[in-house]
């Protein structure tokens, strides 16, 4: 019975992950995308509070999706956005050190280091990124997912530029991916509890 739980929540993980970077541009809009000489595009990296082992690894797997991300996109920014709502160092600067020691070029970091919640991070970030296209958002699917539903209500005229990181990868930190779904989830069970009883 414990290993059918243990799986059926990975199983969740795994599929709201997949679900939540499936995302697609603007009606209208093709998507032309990819590695090109003259690429402007910008990647945003949404923090994750917190010094515990558990956090960094949540920080250092962020990290890797956003170099990829950079590489796959041609993106000249890499954007690292959380400020020190439980730390004495910012999570944009804990993940940019991360992004150096793994060979990002200093000059391609951005730091956002003021936000404190995922709609503060969409908000200060937009500045940091104006005429990025595409502008890619990282962080776990249904996250990342979040995010970009808020830069579509706070930016509209930028919305069809921003798309989430659809690279999804099977198994790839479950042991991270799930958790963070099952909160995103039960944020949208909350969400949808709150819009029944209105």
């Amino acid at each position: 019975g414990l290993l059918a739980l243990v799986v059926t929540l990975i199983a969740v993980g795994e599929l709201a992950d997949w679900l939540g970077r499936r995302t697609r541009p603007a009606a209208g809009r093709q998507r032309r995308w990819g590695h090109t000489a003259d690429a402007q595009g910008a990647v945003v990296v949404l923090g994750f509070p917190g010094d515990d082992r558990l956090r960094r690894s949540v920080q250092r797997w962020r990290v890797a999706m956003a170099m990829r991300a950079a590489e796959r996109y041609g993106c000249t920014r890499v954007v690292f956005t959380g400020g020190t709502p439980h730390s004495s160092i910012s999570e944009a600067s804990q993940m940019a050190a991360h992004a150096r020691r793994r060979g990002l070029a200093a000059a391609r970091i951005v730091l956002e280091e003021q936000a404190v919640s995922t709609w503060e991070n969409v908000h200060l970030s937009q500045p940091l990124v104006e005429g990025a296209d595409p502008i890619v958002i990282v962080s776990d699917g249904l996250h990342a997912r979040r995010a970009r539903d808020y830069w579509l209500e706070q930016f509209p005229d930028v919305g069809s530029t921003v798309m989430v990181d659809d690279a999804y990868r099977l198994l790839d930190h479950f042991w991270l991916k799930t958790p963070s779904a099952l909160v995103e989830l039960a944020r949208l069970a909350r969400q949808a509890r709150l819009r029944a009883r209105a």
